[in-house]
């Protein structure tokens, strides 16, 4: 039995009893501290999942093995690969050295991800100073109102990322990328405003600030006038984008969440105490 000298956060993890739990989503980050340290890793999966995705990183000195019925089979030391199994027949992993390479202490990656995750949208939100007025987009017969989410030159979000059964995953480690886009429904134009990424938190969340700057000419609408809803009111005109909307995927695009719908402010005018 090869034993760890010098342990990382996860072990003892030197033989298939002692593996350690991955469960969900994950993105750890291994060590092995000599040619004869071996870590090993059940990956647990939910009641719906049918597969999980590994994606492994490491020195070219040492290799990631699944544990198939023919025995282990070597993982690619770079993009993703997609194995079958179910809450009742978990992934086996195991990491080590090469055959004849003596390592020292060497750093590697395991991300793992349920190929059938999803990603909404839960929050967005705008700390700027501006009237936050921009009507909602009306339906037929409904007047427009203030208090969409409004957004001038940039808006928070934060994205949740669900597994096959439907809960919130954790602990972290989904890659997420956050697209805010002007959009006209008519022309179908639309324009990439600004994009971000990263990995979900604890709590299955990631949030990020997209700087959209200035409307890009798709979808602009106005200028309406809306005023405050006071003794006297404050009018104002507002030119602005009603069907800019941001959208997450997951790491590999494989999973695109419903656009959350925003507006896009271009530009407010006060006009003052009179309509």
């Amino acid at each position: 039995m090869r034993t760890a000298i010098s342990p990382d956060r996860y072990e003892p993890n030197d033989t298939i009893k002692s593996a350690t739990i991955l469960r969900g989503n994950q993105h750890i980050v291994g060590s092995l501290d000599s040619a004869f340290d071996v870590d090993h890793y059940i990956v647990a999966v939910g009641s719906k999942q049918t597969h999980a995705r590994i994606r492994f990183t490491a020195p070219h000195d040492v290799i990631c093995e699944v544990l198939t019925p023919s025995g282990w089979r070597s993982l690619p030391s770079s993009g993703v690969t997609e194995y079958p199994t179910s809450e009742k027949s978990s992934l086996v992993l195991r990491v080590r050295s090469r055959e004849g390479k003596m390592v020292t202490k060497t750093n590697y990656t395991v991300h793992t991800s349920d190929p059938a995750a999803h990603t909404v949208i839960e929050r967005k939100w705008s700390d700027e100073n501006i009237t936050h007025m921009a009507p909602f987009p009306s339906t037929e017969d409904v007047r427009l109102v203030p208090g969409g989410s409004n957004a001038a030159r940039e808006i928070n979000v934060t994205a949740a990322v669900y597994d096959s059964d439907g809960d919130m995953l954790a602990p972290a480690g989904e890659q997420v990328t956050l697209f805010a886009v002007d959009y006209d429904p008519e022309t179908k134009h639309k324009v990439i405003l600004a994009e971000a990424d990263g990995y979900t938190d604890a709590a299955g969340h990631f949030t990020a600030k997209l700087r959209i700057g200035d409307c890009r000419g798709p979808g602009i609408v106005g200028p309406v006038r809306m005023h405050r809803h006071s003794n006297r009111p404050e009018y104002w005109d507002i030119t602005y984008v009603p069907t800019a909307y941001v959208v997450a995927t997951l790491d590999d695009k494989r999973s695109v969440a419903r656009p959350s719908f925003f507006q896009h402010v271009c530009k407010e005018t006060y006009r003052g105490l009179r309509p």
